[in-house]
């Protein structure tokens, strides 16, 4: 029997349908091959990484926070706890707090501490002993009794003497402050309660309070020197010294550039004293051994791993929680960026345990090398602007990124901790030499002539190795100098900036004593 049925063909599927799917199946397998891929490459970061680190440690290296954080004091030992500072750390510590909300109290306790010295008003005078000029003590004096509104005739209407007197008048409202200060500066301890564990977010705001008050004290040095009461100045000059020491166990750089720039402050009467032969031979001898008694070197090297330390913890904190990592890092910025939450949220653990990586390997092969404390050396050419990009642009771009916003300030701070030592260094030798013109009526030929009544060591050049450059103008008159972060023997010339206010250029010429002006 014939059979007339016949199997018609099943339709075809559309094409958009057909297409559709493979699509979906590629987008799986994509998906699939960057997801192996992620994990394969953030396995074989944290390998890399814990490798090198167990190498880094087992050198020696402290590479987190904990093992720099200087240890905790009892309140009644710490300078930092007394009743005028210590209220700087009351803040809001809770971690949803809304973004743009001050992170401090609202108490006034913080207020009266941060708005101390907003009502000191700067004259308008651009001084400096770096550029071998005293203290504007006139123009101070019509500031602090006029405010803002003074005239250069208001300024004219005072001697030396007269301002000076005026001055220590108007700052007489600051003793209570200075006073406690400087009875705190007994304790044998000093350490600000800074929260360690915060990383890159941590708040630091006793820097900026430190800074107006060592003012205060400097001013008032000059005023006394002016008058004659140079003990008086001795003692204040001491309690610029003291704030900036308060702060040495900070291990990080913005911590010690901070402690340059009070010692610098201290400069000031030091040089004016030095200028005039204020100083007695007990005074000098008391100013030279604190001066010695520096090594920015040895705390460049400290500060330079607490950058690092700092780093590693907050690739650490970011990666295990992306939420609280980001919110550290945004905490005082006083905003909400979701975007930028976002890219974070979906980074790949790979790129901060390679960037992790990379910058510890810069830190240990270019930057570190570039101070030697065991030798009290500088060696700029080691990391130069050039070897530290060539470094920084190996290696595949994402596992590298971060050490192009990082590194740039480490160099520059380097070389502002380079010049502290070297300051250091002569303003010491400047005491020594006029401890030598007060017993002889003269300066000496050279440097060793000093040794050992005067002091027992020259202090060698931080690059060169060599002492000190040194030469002899008159019975009263000097040139001292290191040959600077160029490493070249500019014959005692310093470099300056050009504008309206120049002001020294560290990069080029010589690092330079300030000259003393012809009596």
């Amino acid at each position: 029997m014939q059979n007339n049925s016949t199997d018609s063909p099943a339709p075809k599927k559309p094409w958009w349908r057909r297409a559709l799917r493979y699509s979906i199946i590629g987008l799986i397998w994509l998906i699939t091959l960057v997801v192996l891929v992620c994990v394969e490459e953030t396995w074989r970061g944290r390998r890399a990484w814990e490798n090198y680190k167990v190498q880094l440690i087992a050198k020696g290296e402290k590479l987190d926070w904990q093992s720099i954080a200087p240890a905790l004091v009892p309140d009644e030992q710490n300078f930092a706890q007394t009743p005028f500072l210590a209220p700087l750390f009351d803040f809001n510590k809770d971690p949803n707090r809304p973004p743009g909300s001050s992170p401090w109290r609202d108490t006034n306790a913080y207020h009266r501490t941060t708005t101390y010295t907003d009502d000191l008003v700067f004259p308008r005078s651009n001084y400096s002993w770096t550029k071998s000029e005293s203290t504007d003590l006139p123009g101070w004096a019509a500031a602090l009794a006029k405010g803002t509104s003074y005239s250069e005739a208001d300024a004219a209407a005072f001697t030396r003497k007269q301002a000076a007197t005026e001055m220590l008048h108007r700052l007489e409202k600051y003793k209570p402050v200075l006073d406690e200060l400087r009875a705190a500066s007994k304790r044998p301890y000093s350490r600000f309660n800074i929260n360690y564990q915060d990383n890159i977010a941590m708040l630091i705001p006793h820097m900026a309070v430190l800074k107006p008050i060592s003012r205060i004290y400097a001013l008032q040095a000059s005023a006394e020197l002016a008058l004659d009461q140079n003990e008086q100045a001795l003692a204040d000059v001491r309690m610029v010294l003291y704030l900036g020491d308060s702060i040495k166990t900070e291990p990080f750089l913005i911590s010690k550039l901070v402690r340059v720039a009070l010692l610098q402050q201290a400069y000031q009467p030091v040089w004016e004293g030095l200028q005039e032969h204020k100083w007695s031979e007990a005074q000098l001898a008391e100013l030279q051994q604190m001066f010695s008694n520096y090594n920015f070197i040895a705390e460049t090297a400290d500060a330079l791993r607490g950058e690092r330390a700092l780093f590693n913890g907050a690739m650490d904190q970011i990666r295990t929680d992306r939420k609280v990592g980001y919110m550290q890092a945004i905490s005082n910025s006083g905003r909400s960026d979701d975007a930028h939450a976002a890219v974070l949220y979906l980074t790949p653990g790979a790129i901060f345990y390679w960037n992790q990586l990379k910058i510890s390997q810069i830190f240990q092969e270019v930057i570190l090398p570039i101070v030697t404390p065991a030798e009290r050396r500088v060696h700029p050419e080691l990391g130069t602007d050039q070897k530290m990009e060539e470094k920084v642009r190996e290696g595949f771009y994402p596992y590298r990124f971060l050490a192009q916003q990082l590194l740039p300030a480490i160099s520059k701070a380097t070389m502002k901790m380079a010049h502290a030592q070297s300051t250091a260094d002569e303003a010491a030798l400047a005491c020594a030499l006029e401890r030598y013109r007060l017993a002889h009526h003269q300066l000496p030929a050279s440097l060793d002539e000093l040794k050992p009544q005067f002091i027992t060591q020259i202090p060698s050049d931080v690059f060169s190795g060599e002492p000190i450059k040194y030469r002899r103008i008159d019975e009263t008159h000097f040139v001292l100098y290191s040959i600077g972060w160029n490493q070249k023997d500019d014959g005692g010339v310093t470099a300056m900036s050009k504008g309206s206010t120049p002001n020294i250029e560290l990069k080029e010429g010589d690092w330079v004593w300030p000259q003393y002006h012809s009596r």
